[in-house]
């Protein structure tokens, strides 16, 4: 297994984890998108009043009320890739693609601090996989020599 795969199956493991950095620490609690500029635009006074009386934040746009917007995010990965995103429908309305085409496809992805702090917290099974690997290899081509002698 070479380092790429290590990482995109730590990744995938970590698929929950990887989905509140952008549901909750970027959306919910910042607005912000993937790139880190600021969700704009206002809610009307009436459905400002609605998501304040459930204690959702109103300072700025979260693309949260009841929850199953954000539950719908998943990480998937082909071709070697990470992918990032959501599918939520309403009813047969694409509301993930509505909000994606409102508000930019820059909503679904990590920011470069939340990717810092997936690193963070990926890195020490990362390196730990990755060093027995190196060990195993080693001491299999060491004893692979030493039967050739």
């Amino acid at each position: 297994m070479d380092a790429l795969q290590i990482f995109l199956d730590l990744v995938k493991k970590n698929e929950d984890f990887i989905v509140q950095l952008n549901t909750r620490s970027q959306l919910y609690d910042k607005g912000i998108r993937s790139d880190k500029s600021k969700i704009d635009s206002k809610y009307s006074e009436p459905y400002k009043k609605r998501k304040a009386n459930l204690g959702i934040p109103t300072d700025h746009i979260t693309l949260y009320l009841s929850g199953q917007y954000h539950s719908s995010y998943k990480v998937t990965i082909s071709n070697k890739e990470v992918d990032l995103d959501s599918n939520y429908q309403v009813k047969g309305f694409d509301l993930a693609e509505h909000l994606r085409k409102r508000y930019g496809l820059l909503i679904e992805g990590l920011t470069p601090e939340s990717e810092e702090t997936l690193w963070n917290k990926i890195e020490p099974e990362f390196m730990a996989i990755f060093d027995q690997q190196l060990i195993t290899e080693f001491e299999t081509n060491i004893n692979k020599a030493f039967n050739d002698l």
